[in-house]
């Protein structure tokens, strides 16, 4: 209380609490333009701006922030836990003197719409950006949430939604679930089949796919989409996107042909809505080969991929995401041809491409190095391949959880290789263990689960046949 003594002395509280501020009011961490009149020009004009220089000025001579630089074009100003606990505490319980907490929250939102929605999701650049406004988001989900105005409440929830979408994008599922849960929450106050609720409802399918529920991915997806149908039109762009989803969960269901035909008609209404080079309409091209490829059509779909991959190259760049999905998907259908020497060179020189771009822990770049790791398998190089699996499982259970499918995949992986170095015994164990998750996670009919009991009746027939002991 002494620093805020402090301030007082010098009069800055009075004008940090004038001209609507920033989210400095509500938030832990901020990341305004540059710390400048000109760059802090807000709806109070240059007056403000010049006030809430001064404050930010004697903040920092009290050291409760801290300014930095995120780029050439961002600074980056840290705020002390002590200041934004104040200052949350008076969004919910204001005092005479504060300003009118309403118009903070929604001078709040609508500056963070306006920052994240100037970002894109699928960049990596502004993943770093991301993660800073996180905070900023979390903390206008709770109870400072329930006086905003119905605009205000739209644009939360469409603010919310759309970090959650990014953090999908950077491989953390874990924060994008807990954004999509405290938008639906907050949401809850909108019309069902409001267009910013349904994006949030979309990603919740999404969300639930990844953990291996495609069946009920696919229920929510086809309650979006009559929605949005009806909402929104056959040809708008969010309702194409629900058909692309829908697609996702029949393919990841095993229903390969029925996705195969979805998405030939859905690709037809992209190309002539959205164009042949839509990164929307290459997206669909891209499942529509793997759909292919993931009915046996090996041959077929790696003479397709190469002009997609070029297609996608020229539209969104070499290092994109994207692009780099395309590459690893041909190097699959490469690998499923049993050209395996060919399969792990492309799979290295693609784990080289997605490390820089994606970060070592990222999902798809651990997809990578799981499936480099089996190309190395099938050559008969089961030990290293062991070894390659077993920090591969550390970083999947890390970063995706133990239940992931992602992570039981390379778990009965793991099994497989002890398996084929005629550890039985200990293979059977590991087996089973994968069992009770799978049968449990996707149930006990899926083609995952199958697989791994077959194993466990090889392992047993294995050491019936040549017992502990037997020459």
């Amino acid at each position: 209380m002494l620093s805020i003594d402090g301030t007082r002395r010098r009069g800055v509280s009075s004008v940090l609490l004038t001209g609507r501020p920033r989210p400095l009011a509500a938030c832990a961490r901020w990341v305004p333009p540059p710390i400048r009149p000109a760059g802090l020009a807000c709806q109070g004009g240059e007056a403000a701006a010049r006030r809430l220089e001064v404050g930010l000025r004697g903040l920092s001579s009290l050291g409760l922030i801290e300014s930095g630089s995120l780029s050439n074009d961002d600074r980056l100003v840290v705020v002390h836990p002590m200041i934004a606990d104040s200052n949350r505490a008076h969004l919910v319980h204001p005092q005479a003197d504060d300003p009118e907490p309403g118009r903070v929250r929604q001078a709040a939102v609508a500056l963070l719409q306006r920052r994240i929605r100037a970002l894109e999701v699928a960049r990596p650049a502004d993943w770093p950006r991301y993660r800073l406004l996180t905070p900023h988001v979390q903390a206008l989900m709770g109870e400072a949430a329930a006086g905003l105005d119905q605009e205000h409440l739209v644009s939360l929830v469409d603010v919310a939604g759309w970090l959650a979408a990014a953090h999908d994008w950077m491989g953390v599922p874990f924060t994008a679930e807990e954004l999509t849960d405290a938008a639906l929450a907050v949401g809850a106050r909108l019309d069902a089949d409001h267009p910013a609720l349904l994006d949030v409802r979309g990603l919740a399918a999404h969300q639930a796919g990844l953990q291996g529920r495609w069946g009920e991915a696919e229920a929510a997806y086809r309650e979006v989409l009559k929605a949005r149908q009806r909402v929104q039109g056959d040809d708008h762009h969010s309702t194409l996107a629900t058909r692309h989803e829908l697609g996702r969960a029949m393919a990841r269901q095993e229903r390969c042909g029925e996705a195969e035909a979805a998405y030939r008609e859905l690709l037809k209404a992209k190309q002539r809505v959205l164009g042949d080079d839509h990164p929307s309409t290459l997206a669909t091209g891209n499942e529509l080969i793997r759909s292919v490829a993931n009915q046996g059509r090996w041959r077929e779909a790696e003479a397709a991929f190469p002009a997609l991959l070029e297609a996608r190259r020229r539209v969104l760049g070499a290092d994109h995401p994207e692009t780099l999905t395309t590459r690893h998907e041909l190097a699959i259908a490469v690998a499923n041809q049993g050209r395996w020497e060919e399969a792990e060179a492309a799979f290295r020189e693609i784990l080289e491409a997605r490390r820089p771009v994606l970060g070592a822990d990222h999902p798809d770049t651990l997809t990578t190095r799981h499936n480099l790791a089996s190309a190395v398998a099938n050559q008969g190089r089961w030990g290293e391949a062991e070894a390659a699996f077993r920090e591969i499982l550390e970083a999947r259970r890390r970063v995706q959880g133990d239940d992931n499918p992602d992570t039981l995949a390379t778990r009965h992986s793991l099994a497989r290789a002890m398996a084929r170095q005629e550890r039985w015994g200990e293979a059977e164990a590991a087996f089973r263990e994968v069992l009770e998750t799978r049968r449990r996670v996707l149930g006990a009919d899926h083609p995952a689960t199958l697989s791994t009991s077959g194993w466990i009746d090889e392992c047993v027939r294995r050491q019936r046949s040549n017992p502990p002991g037997d020459e």
